[in-house]
């Protein structure tokens, strides 16, 4: 994935749909866990961005 400021989609990690009762040894659960982590990572970098382009920077 090259462009880091796109939101990352479940399409992204080869999920379709979100199983919240996947089993850990599983790859869905494994892709999953990939997924929340780069969701949260971008969640953080836009916050960051918002944060800088109110104050001016």
């Amino acid at each position: 994935m090259s462009d880091k400021n796109k939101r990352p989609s479940m399409s992204d990690y080869g999920l379709n749909s979100f199983q919240g009762n996947a089993p850990e040894w599983s790859e869905q659960y494994q892709r999953q866990e990939k997924f929340v982590k780069a969701l949260g990572e971008w969640e953080e970098r836009e916050e960051q961005q918002r944060n800088a382009v109110q104050q001016g920077n």
